[in-house]
């Protein structure tokens, strides 16, 4: 059962693995790989107790966890200039996310209608920073970003198609 769940994470989550988010996504698979494998082995107790509604259900719930949650959205790329208001709120933005933990920051950058996928961040002087979104919209980033918003200019928002060129492969 085991290696089956994982050949099914594995063909779900294939198209969303890039490379700055596949710790997020193993860790992710690994939790509702184990809780899956709950609701099974629940599930198949309720069938040796001839309750094979409930059954059923355990069973359905195991599977409805490696469903994508993006299902019906048409979910885009988005490569996003952030500007800095000011240099002093750039400094206070690196000093606020050097306070965060990893996790921490993970999950103000992710939910089912926007995720951060990389960041890339200038030095010195300069006063931009990219990040490459994938999204429903440019509001569902706005949204996802909340009050780190009122570090940055407007953003500037460019669709990309989902034909990269990885030179590293």
């Amino acid at each position: 059962m085991k290696k089956i769940l994982i050949t099914l994470c594995l063909i779900l989550f294939t198209s969303s693995a890039y490379a700055g988010s596949c710790p997020m996504i193993a860790k992710d698979i690994d939790s509702k790989i184990k809780k899956a494998q709950e609701l099974r082995d629940q599930g198949v107790e309720a069938h040796k107790s001839r309750d094979h509604s409930k059954s059923e259900e355990l069973i359905n719930q195991a599977l409805n966890l490696f469903k994508r949650k993006t299902e019906g959205k048409k979910i885009k790329n988005y490569m996003v200039t952030h500007t800095f208001k000011s240099k002093e709120m750039k400094d206070k933005f690196g000093e606020t996310v050097a306070s965060m933990k990893m996790e921490d920051i993970v999950k103000s950058m992710t939910s089912d209608k926007a995720a951060c996928q990389m960041t890339w961040n200038t030095p010195g002087d300069t006063m931009e920073m990219f990040c490459w979104w994938k999204a429903s919209s440019e509001a569902d980033i706005n949204n996802q970003l909340g009050q780190m918003n009122d570090f940055f200019e407007p953003h500037k928002f460019t669709e990309c198609t989902d034909q990269i060129m990885d030179y590293n492969a």
